[in-house]
């Protein structure tokens, strides 16, 4: 797909460091034009969000 084709690297959970207790996924990506975005999956929880850190 067109998104796929924009992925330059990925991160599986494996590789991202986080606490032994902390029982959510973590996914991270690298976009061709350098976003850097990270994906966490908690089936504990009934909201969503989104956040975005733009350096100028």
């Amino acid at each position: 797909t067109i998104a796929m084709a924009s992925i330059a690297k990925t991160y599986e959970d494996s590789h991202i460091t986080k606490s032994a207790a902390d029982p959510r996924q973590y996914r991270g990506l690298e976009l061709k034009n350098g976003l850097k975005v990270l994906l966490i999956s908690d089936p504990e929880t009934d909201k969503s969000s989104a956040a975005m850190d733009v350096h100028i």
